[in-house]
């Protein structure tokens, strides 16, 4: 199996910076209501082309992948937070900062009222909807608001209200939100990754051993962490499945790091097990 054919491909705005550039990325993606992070680093672009990477808010994808193994996919989709160029000669590396789903997080507020015995989805329904990011999922909930819902604020905290009323958990993932219930995975085709050919070490249980000795067991982060060749359909809330191991587990934080040139390219995950119905 080849595993030498790394590809990486980045997009700011209308320009795409191609493989044959030196690129590194380091790409951090969870399940949680914040804004994950990417830094990018692309050497020895012209002088021209660094100009074109000065806009804040500008779109910014980066595709990777064994163009033979897992193919070359979407890794992260996002808006630039801030982009710097240092001189190391001979190297001229301009260094890209930028956060997935940031400007609607910012921008995004919203008033909403709606009268007593309101179903809870249709109240999900409007405010997942009121983010203006395209929905990836929204799981069925059931219930009703016996005395009504209305809010006032940014729409991140009326998520966070939401939510919470229906056992759920939303996140950005690459510019979509995505909204799960709390114990179960999302409704994509689980990820298979082959012991053989994809994991790279043992599972490893989470938690520090040092809170053992503080007495805090109730903060110890449960679940597991493992390292993979980069894989990009690796997303948080995705349903994982690991050859050799039982039972199936749900994707809590991915680190994705590459570069095209030498050192590293994998995926460091973070799961839970589930129950294989979740």
């Amino acid at each position: 199996m080849p595993l030498f054919d790394r590809v990486i491909n980045v997009q700011v705005g209308e320009k795409l910076f191609p493989n044959n550039l030196r690129i590194t990325f380091d790409i951090i993606k969870t399940n949680e209501s914040i804004c994950n992070q990417a830094s990018i680093v692309i050497y020895n672009l012209s002088e021209n082309s660094r100009n074109q990477i000065k806009d804040l808010d500008t779109e910014i994808t980066l595709h990777a992948g064994y163009s033979e193994y897992t193919g070359v996919k979407l890794v992260f989709k996002g808006n630039v937070l801030r982009a710097n160029h240092t001189y190391s000669l001979p190297d001229i590396m301009t260094k890209i900062e930028a956060g997935d789903g940031i400007k609607a997080l910012r921008e995004t507020r919203n008033t909403v009222s709606f009268e007593e015995k309101t179903k809870v989805k249709d109240v999900l329904q409007k405010v997942a909807g009121d983010l203006g990011l395209e929905i990836r999922e929204i799981p069925e909930v059931e219930g009703e608001y016996a005395q009504g819902f209305s809010f006032v604020g940014s729409v991140k905290d009326a998520l966070d209200k939401v939510c919470e009323r229906c056992d759920a958990s939303w996140s950005i993932q690459d510019n979509q939100l995505q909204i799960t219930k709390d114990k179960a995975a999302s409704v994509h085709a689980p990820v298979k990754i082959n012991k053989i050919d994809g994991l790279l070490e043992k599972l490893e249980p989470l938690g520090d051993v040092r809170q053992y000795l503080l007495g805090t067991d109730d903060v110890i982060k449960s679940g597991y962490r493992f390292r993979t060749l980069l894989n990009p359909d690796i997303q948080p809330g995705r349903k994982l499945t690991l050859g050799g191991y039982p039972g199936a587990f749900r994707v809590e934080r991915v680190q994705h790091q590459g570069d095209n040139f030498e050192g590293d390219f994998i995926s460091i995950v973070e799961v839970k097990e589930i129950a294989t119905n979740g």
